[in-house]
C-alpha cells in the first residue's frame, strides 16, 4: 500500500550524528529482514522505524523489532501515528528496545507524545500532555 506514495531508492541511507550511526526506515521496509541486515553492515548502531499500524500490526510490531534489536545489537526506536489512517485506525505505541530486545518504553494506545531515550544508558522515557 506503500507504492503509490514512495519510490524505492537504491541505497540504504544512515544519518550520522555524534558518536551513533542512525538507520532511518518507513514501514514497509522495516518489516523485512534484509533491509535492517544492510543497515547493520553500515555500521547502523540505532534503527528508527516510522510506521502507521493499527492493533494487529502492532502486535507483531512487538514481537519483529526486539528480535531486530537481538539480531543486529541495536538500539530499536519505533515511532507509530494515532488515529485514522487510510482505512484504519492507528493505535499509537510507539516505543524503544535495548540492544538486548528488551522494552525500555512504549506510550499507550490514546495519548499523544514523545519517547526519548537515553542512547548513553539505554533508558527511555514516555512523555505525553498529562505528564508534562
Amino acid at each position: 500500500d506503500e507504492m503509490p506514495f514512495f519510490v524505492p531508492g537504491h541505497e540504504q541511507l544512515v544519518l550520522h550524528q555524534a558518536d551513533h550511526i542512525f538507520a532511518p526506515a518507513i514501514c514497509y521496509e522495516s518489516l523485512q529482514p534484509s533491509h535492517a541486515h544492510v543497515a547493520a553492515n553500515l555500521g547502523a548502531d540505532i534503527y528508527l522505524a516510522s510506521v502507521a499500524k493499527p492493533a494487529h500490526g502492532i502486535a507483531k510490531a512487538a514481537v519483529h523489532y526486539p528480535e531486530i534489536a537481538c539480531s543486529h545489537n541495536v538500539l530499536v526506536v519505533l515511532a507509530n501515528s494515532i488515529g485514522p489512517c487510510d482505512n484504519f485506525v492507528s493505535v499509537g505505541q510507539s516505543a524503544a528496545w535495548d540492544r538486548q530486545g528488551s522494552l525500555l518504553a512504549q506510550m499507550d494506545a490514546e495519548s499523544q507524545g514523545l519517547v526519548i531515550v537515553d542512547t548513553a544508558g539505554d533508558t527511555a522515557i514516555v512523555l505525553t500532555d498529562d505528564s508534562a
